[in-house]
This record gives structure tokens, C-alpha cells and sequence, in this order.
């Protein structure tokens, strides 16, 4: 009786880690999964406001070629390659185009797992030594597979449940984070940022190049304080005054 219930524990062991093996791969594949559809969403977005800011065929052709075909590298319009938002789509196009290759192969993990037969393999076992064995080790059996069944769909259901939560989540700040990306590119008001130490610019919007005649691409990289003292136009002078 000893030999078999060493015999049993074992293979208890072995199924109870191969469970948790296919727990972590499920969960990967979750969270895999609501990154898929936070970049797609994103790009979704992305894609609309830049159709909508290009009229030009060749510019919107190449922004669908950035969104559908990645991989064709066709030739980006000068004006368009320029554009942080562009730049935006083709990184997350990137990191949609990479979690769908993960969530693949875990997938295809998950099918040569092979879990059902190995609880079958257990059943069986226990099967073929409750005609040996006392009732206790039957009732042993069957509450160790209830409670790794049970224990399996509840990780489920509380991965599923976090996971929906942390999208809703993610999608939000999302949605908030564009909606101040727009109010900060087409205010009227001038808006200069710099980098950290307040050195350099980084970032001006529309307003500040329409105030001041300088584009983007001149005042990115110079101080703030030699674009409002640097004269110039009647424009450019305006802004050093506000």
C-alpha cells in the first residue's frame, strides 16, 4: 500500500505542475491579448486623425501601407515621414504586428500541451487502483482532481476578470491621453516644451508656429530663450513679447 501511494503522489505531482505550466501559458496569452487590442484600438484612432489631416492620396495611401502592410516599406511622403504622430502609428503597427506573433506561438503551445489527456492519463490510474485499493485512496483521488479542477477554473475566471478590468483601464487613459494631444497641438496659445533641464526645445505647437513664423522643425532643438529674443518678422516678435 506504501508503493502505491508513493506511486500516486508522484504522478499527482507531475500532473499538478504540468497545470500550473498551462495556467502561466493561458495567462500569457491573456495579457498578450490586451495588449493586441490596446495597439489596435490606438492605431484605429491614429490612423482616422491622420486621414483626416491629409487629403493628399499619395500621403493617405502611404498611411494605410504604414497600417496594413508594414512589412512592403514603401516610400513615405518627406512631409509625412515628419510627423510625431506618423511616428506614433508606426511604433504601435510594430507592437501590434509583435504581440500577435507571441500570442501564435503560445497558442500553438497550448495545443501541444496536452492536458485533457494527461488528466485522462491520471484517471485511468486511479481507476486501475481503486479495484486494489480501500475506498479512502478512490476518495483521495477524485478530491485531488476536484480540487486541481476547481482550483484551475477559478485562476481562470480571476485572470479573465483582471485582465478585462486592466483594458477598460488602459483604454481610458488612452482616450484621455489623445484627447490632451489634440487640445495641445491646435490651441491658440503658444505652447513651447523643453527637455528636463530646460535647456532645449522639444516640442512647439501649432499656435507657436503660427505666432511666430518658425516651423516645427526650427525651433526643435533650440533654446527657448534665443527663439523669443532672436528677432526677426513682426510675428516672432509678438511671441518674445507674450
Amino acid at each position: 500500500m506504501a508503493v502505491v501511494s508513493a506511486r500516486a503522489a508522484k504522478q499527482a505531482k507531475l500532473i499538478c505542475l504540468d497545470l500550473q505550466e498551462f495556467t502561466r501559458a493561458i495567462n500569457s496569452v491573456l495579457s498578450a491579448k490586451v495588449s493586441f487590442e490596446y495597439a489596435s484600438r490606438t492605431i484605429s484612432n491614429i490612423q482616422k486623425t491622420l486621414l483626416e489631416e491629409y487629403t493628399d492620396p499619395i500621403e493617405q495611401i502611404a498611411i494605410l501601407h504604414s497600417v496594413y502592410q508594414p512589412s512592403s516599406k514603401k516610400k513615405v511622403p518627406e512631409t509625412l515621414a515628419q510627423n510625431q504622430l506618423f511616428r506614433n502609428l508606426n511604433s504601435y503597427v510594430s507592437l501590434r504586428e509583435r504581440v500577435g506573433a507571441a500570442i501564435q506561438i503560445e497558442q500553438l503551445n497550448l495545443t501541444k500541451a496536452h492536458i485533457q489527456a494527461k488528466l485522462d492519463t491520471l484517471n485511468n490510474y486511479w481507476i486501475e487502483q481503486s479495484a486494489r485499493s480501500k475506498v479512502e485512496a478512490t476518495i483521495s483521488a477524485l478530491s485531488l482532481l476536484l480540487a486541481l479542477g476547481v482550483y484551475f477554473f477559478w485562476r481562470q475566471w480571476n485572470n479573465y476578470r483582471q485582465s478585462t478590468a486592466y483594458q477598460e483601464e488602459l483604454l481610458d487613459v488612452e482616450h484621455e491621453r489623445s484627447k490632451l494631444s489634440l487640445a495641445l497641438e491646435y490651441a491658440q496659445d503658444t505652447i513651447i516644451i523643453t527637455d528636463k533641464e530646460g535647456g532645449v526645445t522639444t516640442w512647439v505647437n501649432k499656435g507657436f508656429e503660427a505666432l511666430t513664423g518658425y516651423s516645427f522643425n526650427e525651433a526643435v532643438g533650440i533654446k527657448p530663450g534665443d527663439l523669443l529674443q532672436g528677432g526677426g518678422d513682426r510675428s516672432k516678435r509678438e511671441a518674445a513679447y507674450l
